[in-house]
């Protein structure tokens, strides 16, 4: 998540810089995220019309998720606290129920 919010960081500045991961295993956890947001953003300028998300917003986000991990870690290498954490924030149960018609736009 940091490198990708770095790359958002420089995008939000003008250049488009990545650095690449080593480790394919990150490369592929950032590729997957990467297809996401590029899902999103296409979801919701169809919906609307107009893309809503900004690059500057992106990485804030990320930013906010790797710090949230930092504090969550137990400094283990293999350790799963903070996906334990997603988890229990994030239940499915959460999202099991329909979401009102009430759209509200800012």
């Amino acid at each position: 998540m940091q490198n990708l919010a770095e790359s958002y960081q420089t995008l939000a500045s003008g250049i488009y810089y990545e650095k690449p991961l080593d480790n394919p295993l990150k490369r592929a956890i950032a590729e997957s995220l990467k297809a996401a947001i590029a899902d999103f953003r296409k979801e919701d300028a169809t919906r609307t019309g107009m893309t809503r998300l900004r690059d500057s917003d992106v990485r804030d986000t990320l930013i906010f998720l790797t710090q949230f991990a930092a504090v969550r870690a137990n400094g283990r290498p293999k350790g799963r606290a903070f996906l334990d954490t997603l988890r229990q924030q994030f239940a499915a149960e959460a999202f099991a129920s329909p979401a009102s018609n009430l759209l509200v736009l800012p």
